[in-house]
């Protein structure tokens, strides 16, 4: 999906604009749950061997990841561990010549609403 066509994020919620339309003609709105995020990704980070041993703090405290971003791909990208996954890119256009400001700006919305993701670049 394009950055675009968020709508809120919020402590518990990513809300946006599908491109899917109803039929009859508007958008739909999906909510995706930010918890179900971060335990896809626990339950990935597991299976693939990156999280060997949970550490002391993820005893005590929710695991706060939802995904992984990549400011340096093209298009960047922040990629949430929906069920499906789900890519926000941050393309260039005639609104935005430099996606880096709303890639920056939909970062510090999730760590704002106390979620955190992999850098991957």
């Amino acid at each position: 999906m394009d950055w675009d066509q968020l709508i809120e994020i919020n402590s518990e919620y990513l809300i946006y604009r599908d491109d899917a339309q109803t039929r009859d003609g508007t958008q739909t709105v999906v909510t995706i749950d930010l918890s179900e995020c971060a335990r896809n990704f626990y339950d990935y980070l597991q299976r693939s061997g990156e999280l060997r041993e949970p550490s002391a703090s993820l005893k005590t405290e929710p695991f706060r990841g939802i995904g992984w971003r990549d400011r340096f791909a093209s298009p960047p990208y922040i990629e949430l561990f929906a069920e499906p996954r789900l890519r926000i890119e941050f393309r260039r256009s005639w609104r935005v010549w430099d996606p880096t400001k709303k890639f920056l700006e939909t970062q510090a919305q999730l760590l704002n609403a106390g979620w955190t993701t992999l850098d991957m670049g």
